[in-house]
């Protein structure tokens, strides 16, 4: 009895190979390739019609890439995400694996400070946009909100931000509150 599980057992090993490889559409792929494969990101790529711009693993382009007024260097990626701009100048977020999650509506945001960003919707009194988006201007009229990254508010768009010397860093003003973000996210009140 235990001669023929042991030969089942066997059997079973070769015909699945000990896990060395999986079966994939396609074809096999064996550990190592299917490790690049799932760690595979986007890059920002300089083009010379669109300049900065997002690439995903698999070469296509998915957005111009925020560029910040004054600087000729593009928008890196932090916490995972990278913001993104349409031809109007709205800024949105993309993921590493080059998905826009976020689409461009905001005039202003912040790079993602752990899982949140500090963002300024589109709405008539807020920035000047011109088709060039590293040229938007703010007015100060921005009301601010802070997001995760699935684009939910976590704190409404009722702030205004200013820049405090105290904190080092921009705070944001409601009639009833006040909060600067620390490079983790966390929300500190005054």
């Amino acid at each position: 009895m235990y001669g023929k599980c042991f030969l089942y057992l066997i059997l079973v090993v070769a015909l699945t190979g000990c896990g060395t490889s999986r079966q994939t559409i396609g074809g096999s792929v064996s550990g190592t390739e299917d490790a690049t494969a799932r760690t595979a990101v986007a890059k920002v790529v300089e083009t010379e019609e669109r300049g900065w711009v997002l690439v995903d693993p698999d070469g296509v382009e998915v957005a111009a890439v925020y560029v910040q007024m004054g600087s000729t260097r593009p928008d890196q990626f932090q916490n995972g995400m990278i913001r993104i701009v349409d031809a109007y100048g709205k800024i949105g977020f993309a993921n590493e694996k080059g998905i826009v999650v976020i689409p461009p509506y905001f005039v202003a945001a912040t790079c993602f400070k752990g899982p949140v960003a500090a963002v300024a919707p589109a709405s008539d009194g807020s920035a000047v946009t011109t088709d060039n988006a590293s040229s938007g201007l703010l007015t100060g009229n921005e009301l601010w909100g802070v997001i995760g990254k699935d684009g939910r508010y976590l704190r409404n768009p009722v702030f205004r931000r200013s820049w405090n010397e105290q904190v080092g860093d921009y705070v944001y003003s409601s009639p009833t509150s006040t909060f600067w973000l620390d490079d983790q996210g966390e929300l500190h009140g005054f």
